[in-house]
Order: structure tokens, then sequence, then C-alpha cells
């Protein structure tokens, strides 16, 4: 887990904060939710 998790702050290197990284998912699997469910 630990692993992945240095995987993903590397993936997204514009966000400081893991905080950051879950919002910017968080949003994003939102707006997929949305986009497929109109």
């Amino acid at each position: 887990r630990f692993g992945l998790e240095s995987t993903a702050r590397l993936s997204f290197a514009p966000f400081n904060t893991r905080e950051e990284v879950d919002i910017f998912m968080k949003s994003l699997y939102n707006g997929c939710t949305f986009l497929r469910n109109p």
C-alpha cells in the first residue's frame, strides 16, 4: 500500500499533500460518474 501511495504521489507531482490528491481523485471520480449518469 505504501508503494502505491508513493507512485500516486509521483504521478500527481503538482499536489503537495495526500489530502489534495484525495480531493482530486474524489472530484475526478464524481466527474466520471456524472458523465456516465447524466
